[in-house]
């Protein structure tokens, strides 16, 4: 009997590796993660990289953002591979890549082992993730997004495990990835409660019954505590952060706006198989709770008003049920040798055109060519020496080096005196960040600004008396220094148009030390 075992387990496995599709499938894995370890070096840091390098510069519980994790992970990477740009963007991709092998996952635990259906299904899966610009751009940029979207991915996986094969470890481990995904945005609070609804709509509401589901919700809580201790020793920043998130971001949404952007993010071309997703979990009993969790978690966003990719950490598993849907349809028509094949080229077709829009893979000249031949969002020099249509986040990576060298110069023309008294002071948390972490090969002193968590490290050094300011106003700084000089207005054909013609500033004899000032500006740690 076990020798019987033992052959047929060795059958299906020569099977397995004798099919085409299955070298495909390693092939598409591979190209995905070399598209991101290509463009992980390319353009510069986002902005928003820069403040979570400073904040892992800053351990710490919580922060006036965002929860810790995505810093922690920032010191770790850089803790392992320097500070270079491609040594945090390495630990991103690693994390997308993660969430592409937990999908093959997830559709190993949909199928029947070894099977046709399974392998095709798992090809189909990562040339839907490779034909989404969006999670491109997730998994290239270091963010809490990606690490939001692993959470949320591990939260189902475990729960599915759960359902399909009931132990109580699982139910703790969906306990725990929803602890840490609370601990890396506070956007896992839409993935669990969109999970609770579905519960309540299936038979496995009996689950509020099981004493090991209630374990699960002590141990998320508890992973959570910490933070939650931060945010009510800091007077819950977080409830501010959402203040002004809603004022500018959130407050003109629409749901229109939201369920359009939900078909456009991930390209037109891949809405057939995630809606067949939808289709596959809401008519299969056991996995119906999967296609409530997605309209019930759909409906909180449009509620909340939610930013359209807050939403991306579910598309992973929606692609799953879809691509099983698929592959098991088409092993029941005559012409799938046809079909297949034929799928997978459209959906790596359409992926790779636009993949240059989600990860900076080309140089940008190219890349702006590349634009002007493709039609899409097409990149437009201006007489000014800018360009048009440059999208917000690729603009967010220019600059920045310029700038902290342009500032350096001056900081470096001061006497030793002069530079004892002297402070940097970015306007925003991009360039205070860029001033922290660029200007560290400059010598310069670690920048102060009062946005974002930099208010939180407080006005630098009490002894100073001048200040050299990136993008703070002339007429501002005159309240406070009895001299201001305007250095140079920075400009760069790239840059954000937030970056773009901004003074630097060099200001003397301050009139009143910055410490007794600094509890006053928290109203502007997020203006």
């Amino acid at each position: 009997m076990m020798n019987q075992l033992t052959t047929d387990a060795l059958t299906l496995q020569k099977k397995k590796w004798s099919t085409p599709w299955y070298w495909i499938l390693i092939g598409l894995v591979g190209l995905k993660f070399f598209i991101h370890l290509w463009s992980g070096n390319r353009y510069g840091f986002h902005r928003d990289e820069l403040l979570y390098i400073a904040q892992g510069d800053h351990l710490a519980f919580g922060y006036m953002e965002v929860p810790p994790i995505t810093a922690w992970m920032g010191r770790l990477a850089r803790l392992l591979g320097g500070d270079s740009l491609l040594a945090i963007r390495v630990l991103t991709a690693l994390a997308g890549m993660s969430i592409v092998l937990l999908s093959l996952q997830i559709v190993r635990k949909l199928t029947q082992k070894n099977s046709t259906v399974q392998v095709f299904a798992q090809v189909l899966v990562v040339a839907c993730i490779l034909a989404s610009p969006a999670l491109f751009r997730n998994h290239t940029l270091f963010q809490p997004v990606v690490f939001d979207q692993l959470f949320w991915l591990l939260t189902y996986y475990f729960l599915l495990c759960y359902i399909l094969h009931p132990k109580p470890l699982h139910l703790l481990l969906v306990g725990a990835m929803a602890g840490l995904g609370m601990m890396a945005k506070y956007n896992m609070l839409f993935c669990g409660g969109g999970i609770v609804l579905a519960m309540l709509l299936t038979p496995h509401r009996t689950l509020i019954l099981n004493k090991w589901a209630w374990v699960a919700l002590g141990i998320t809580l508890l992973v959570l505590l910490p933070n939650f201790i931060w945010q009510y020793t800091h007077d819950f920043p977080v409830l501010d952060h959402f203040k002004g998130l809603y004022k500018k971001q959130l407050q003109g949404s629409s749901a229109t706006d939201f369920l359009w952007s939900q078909i456009r993010m991930h390209q037109y071309v891949t809405a057939p198989i995630w809606l067949a997703g939808l289709l596959y979990f809401l008519k299969t009993t056991r996995l119906r709770w999967l296609g409530f969790a997605y309209l019930a978690t759909l409906l909180l966003f449009l509620i909340a008003r939610g930013q359209a990719y807050y939403f991306n950490g579910i598309y992973p598993l929606m692609f799953a049920g879809g691509a099983v849907f698929v592959a098991q349809f088409l092993e029941k028509i005559k012409f799938r040798r046809v079909f297949k094949p034929v799928i997978i080229v459209i959906l790596l077709f359409f992926g790779m055109t636009l993949m240059p829009y989600g990860t900076p893979f080309l140089p940008i000249k190219k890349f702006i060519k590349y634009t002007q031949q493709t039609g899409v969002n097409t990149i437009k020099p201006l007489r000014t020496g800018r360009v048009a249509n440059l999208s917000g986040d690729y603009a967010d990576m220019f600059g920045w080096p310029k700038q902290v060298k342009i500032v350096a110069d001056i900081y470096n023309q001061l006497s030793p005196q002069e530079q004892k008294q002297c402070i940097i002071w970015g306007e925003n948390y991009g360039e205070a960040g860029a001033l922290n972490h660029l200007g560290k090969s400059y010598g310069l002193p670690s920048a102060i600004s009062v946005h974002g968590s930099f208010y939180l490290w407080g006005a630098g050094n009490p002894q100073a008396t001048m200040a050299i300011t990136v993008g703070l106003s002339k007429k501002d700084m005159e309240d406070l220094f009895e001299e201001v000089t305007l250095v140079q207005m920075f400009t760069h054909p790239y840059a954000i148009d937030e970056e773009h013609n901004i003074p630097i500033l060099i200001c003397r004899k301050l009139k009143t030390p910055l410490t007794k000032k600094w509890k006053d500006w928290r109203k502007y740690v997020f203006s």
